[in-house]
């Protein structure tokens, strides 16, 4: 499979950007389309592979611009025969890997380090509200403890719990794509 004709959306993102990397060294001809032009990135890009590769501005959430895309590419290429979709919403909670996982790290542990907190203090409370060593305004804060404060906190740990899953799969359904890619290309070269 040489000199294939690809469209790539969200280009200069980072699954983009290295997807059509691949591809230009591969010999493939590709179309990086993005809602910015990243100068830096494609003039490297058609500094090495010339005619090979090409920048078309689009929007791929307006369907005019995805028509413009397409009659681009055939006036330049005369064909499409791959679309790589890699573009995805700027304001996505997906957009710094890193940072968010980081976040979400320290957010369980702070809410998790309080829950812990909050049970120890139920705990005490507890054996002293059975020797009756507490007052009735402990009395009331450990019964606010047991039916708000606590099931609040459980709650929230659980739904941080969710999201971080749910950005680690996607997190890993890219980075398989990504090498799906590169073995797909690999082996029809073969």
């Amino acid at each position: 499979m040489k000199n294939k004709k690809i469209v790539i959306t969200g280009a200069f993102g980072k699954i983009g950007f290295v997807a059509a990397t691949i591809l230009l060294e591969q010999g493939h001809s590709v179309i990086l389309s993005d809602m910015n032009l990243n100068l830096k990135k494609y003039n490297a890009l058609k500094i090495k592979f010339k005619n090979n590769v090409e920048f078309f501005k689009s929007n791929i959430t307006k369907s005019s611009e995805i028509d413009k895309l397409i009659q681009f590419t055939i006036k330049k290429f005369m064909k499409i025969d791959i679309l790589i979709h890699c573009a995805y919403p700027k304001n996505s909670k997906f957009t710094n890997f890193d940072k968010k996982i980081n976040e979400i790290k320290g957010s369980l542990g702070d809410m998790e380090k309080t829950l812990r907190e909050l049970q120890d203090t139920l705990n005490s409370l507890s054996s002293k509200k059975a020797e009756k060593e507490v007052s009735e305004e402990n009395v009331l804060y450990l019964e606010d403890l047991k039916k708000e404060i606590i099931p609040a906190i459980q709650k929230k740990l659980m739904d941080n719990n969710r999201e971080f899953r749910e950005f680690v799969r996607t997190l890993m359904a890219e980075r398989e794509v990504k090498s799906k890619i590169s073995k797909e290309l690999n082996n029809t070269e073969k």
